[in-house]
């Protein structure tokens, strides 16, 4: 669902005010190749929105309006955050998207290097413009990352606006020590 954070506290998460973007249908979850295909009408539209659209005519403006729109954040568990983001279970060799920890290093006290969104949106591009899926394989297992359209939204940086709900969240902080 998309929320608009403009309105009042009181007034965003009210149904009327809500939209939803689009439903996932089952019975299995989507792979993390495959959810981008759902992703992309929602990123295509806010790519338009980034740069403006204009309505005619609006209840409070007669003579038409622009609008401008932007992700600001987006919320859900931890399995569905990182293949919106496009990296690895927190099972794969490269188990945090914040940090540069390994498998093998999680044992070892931190803090480790933080990952860039640039590093992340190169290691992405490399990722879509590979010509196997043994390419493909090839780059995750170097940087961690796959390619995800999210990715092509201005300014949109997955490490800060990609979280993981409140409870899953509180839990993974208490359990953390390596960034």
């Amino acid at each position: 669902q998309l929320i608009c954070l403009n309105l009042e506290p009181t007034e965003r998460y009210k149904r009327s005010n809500m939209y939803l973007a689009g439903l996932i249908p089952g019975p299995n979850e989507p792979n993390v190749d495959e959810l981008n295909h759902y992703l992309q009408p929602i990123v295509n539209d806010f790519l338009v929105l980034y740069n403006g659209a204009f309505f005619t005519s609006t209840v409070e403006h007669r003579n038409g309006r622009s609008v401008f729109c932007q992700i600001g954040v987006i919320v859900c568990d931890q399995p569905a955050a990182r293949k919106v983001m496009g990296v690895g279970s927190i099972t794969s060799t490269w188990p945090c998207h914040v940090c540069t920890v390994t498998q093998h290093l999680l044992h070892v006290p931190g803090p480790f290097p933080r990952r860039s969104t640039a590093e992340h949106k190169d290691a992405s591009k490399d990722y879509a413009s590979a010509k196997s899926q043994i390419e493909k394989t090839k780059i995750f297992n170097k940087t961690g990352f796959r390619f995800s359209c999210v990715l092509a939204l201005p300014g949109f940086d997955p490490i800060e606006q990609v979280v993981v709900d409140v409870p899953r969240c509180l839990h993974l902080v208490a359990a953390s020590s390596h960034c």
